[in-house]
């Protein structure tokens, strides 16, 4: 499942974020996985978004050191 919320700066979007991110930990079924994407709207890094992405999903995921790797290579040559 993937959420967005969308508004204004300073309407308490992250602070929403964080308050489902604490509800979701809590029950222990589910992988929080946060990325923010300002970095990459604010700074025109768009051709950069689904990189990034891609590499902080492998991060975040339990993969052995192997497979990790397998899949940096990879992401590098995408770039």
């Amino acid at each position: 499942m993937t959420i967005s919320i969308q508004g204004t700066w300073g309407t308490g979007k992250t602070s929403l974020m964080q308050i489902v991110q604490d509800k979701l930990k809590a029950e222990q079924k589910t992988k929080c996985i946060w990325f923010n994407t300002w970095q990459f709207s604010q700074f025109n890094m768009d051709s950069e978004l689904a990189v990034s992405l891609l590499s902080c999903l492998i991060e975040e995921l339990t993969l052995s050191a192997e497979k990790k790797e397998k899949v940096n290579r990879t992401t590098q040559a995408i770039r």
